[in-house]
């Protein structure tokens, strides 16, 4: 069974070669005491976190205890951005749930990580509802990410979009209900 949507879903950051994790009142307060300590893994439990867009930077693991079990609601834009190298998402589901006509936004976007050393994305459901040109389920801009066993939904718009030379790896999942094109590939 699915968790009890009335329990607040907890955030705990355990830093690089720690055993011990430390309870955050929120996603976003992990992630940012993650940054300021050059990286760590933020475990979220079971649960939907709605907080806006969370910022996942360098150095830092995003780790939940699986798609639909821990979900991440963005409220507009993106609902997850990852922001630098050495960057992974995994075990959870990103969604995007606002139609927003006239600016794209993504279930997950990619910027900034360096070819080799980018982000990845292993184990997650990625959901964009919005129509507006250019939304996607993902978005690899300038940089490089892996998908590893991810399912990309998008029903009115693209799977992926790759722009400004993005470079994406994919590896198992599924396309589902994609009303574009499953991969979009912008010249830069």
């Amino acid at each position: 069974t699915k968790p009890q949507t009335h329990m607040p879903p907890t955030a705990r950051l355990r830093p690089d070669g720690g055993a011990d994790a430390t309870e955050y009142p929120s996603a976003a307060a992990a992630l940012t005491a993650a940054a300021t300590l050059g990286g760590g893994t933020v475990l979220l439990g079971a649960g939907t976190y709605r907080e806006g867009t969370l910022h996942v930077p360098a150095g830092v693991s995003l780790l939940g205890e699986g798609a639909g079990w821990t979900v991440v609601e963005g409220s507009d834009g993106s609902a997850i951005v990852c922001a630098g190298s050495a960057v992974r998402v995994a075990n959870l589901e990103a969604r995007q749930p606002i139609d927003t006509p006239k600016a794209p936004a993504y279930a997950l976007e990619v910027r900034g990580a360096a070819a080799g050393d980018g982000v990845s994305i292993d184990g997650c459901r990625l959901v964009a509802v919005s129509a507006a040109r250019l939304s996607a389920a993902v978005l690899v801009h300038g940089s490089s990410a892996s998908l590893s066993a991810c399912t990309l939904e998008a029903p009115s718009s693209h799977g992926a979009v790759l722009a400004a030379r993005g470079v994406l790896r994919v590896s198992g999942g599924e396309l589902a209900r994609c009303g574009g094109c499953g991969f979009l590939v912008l010249s830069s």
